[in-house]
């Protein structure tokens, strides 16, 4: 005789039956649910920081972009300066060049107006007072004389 099985009768297989294996099917479902939840959890949370990385570094760049461009803009008015300044040095070497010239100049005049001075007082020295009525040197000695009491008494 064959048994057949019923639903009511208890077999030696596993219980396949619909409800059960629904229920199965909905704990593994809920399990899997609750997993992808928590890894979506996770990359949404990965992601937020990532973002926030993002940004920070783009604000450091743009900050560094910034430096950049206020260190450009006075490199280039240091340039301006020193180009200026190199102009300014070389009119002054000019300037003392003529300046040096000028006293060289000023000093081989002073040289010739001292020898001329001197030669002057030379002969100033050497040549007596001509006034009327002195036609000699010892003429012109004689009346100096008086002159020079009358120079030493003022």
């Amino acid at each position: 005789m064959s048994k057949v099985n019923t639903v009511g009768s208890q077999s030696a297989s596993p219980d396949f039956s619909p409800m059960r294996v629904a229920r199965i099917s909905r704990r593994d479902l809920n399990r899997d649910n609750e997993r992808l939840l928590a890894e979506a959890r996770q990359h949404s949370k990965a992601l937020r920081t990532q973002e926030s990385l993002s940004q920070s570094l783009a604000a450091q760049v743009e900050s560094l972009r910034n430096v950049e461009a206020k260190s450009a803009g006075v490199a280039e008015h240091l340039m301006e300066q020193i180009n200026t300044l190199r102009g300014e040095n070389t009119a002054l070497h000019k300037a003392a060049a003529v300046a040096a010239q000028h006293e060289h100049e000023a000093m081989e005049r002073m040289t010739l107006l001292r020898r001329d001075h001197k030669q002057l007082r030379q002969i100033d020295n050497a040549e007596p007072d001509i006034e009327e009525g002195m036609d000699t040197p010892a003429a012109a000695r004689k009346h100096d004389r008086p002159q020079q009491e009358k120079s030493s008494k003022r």
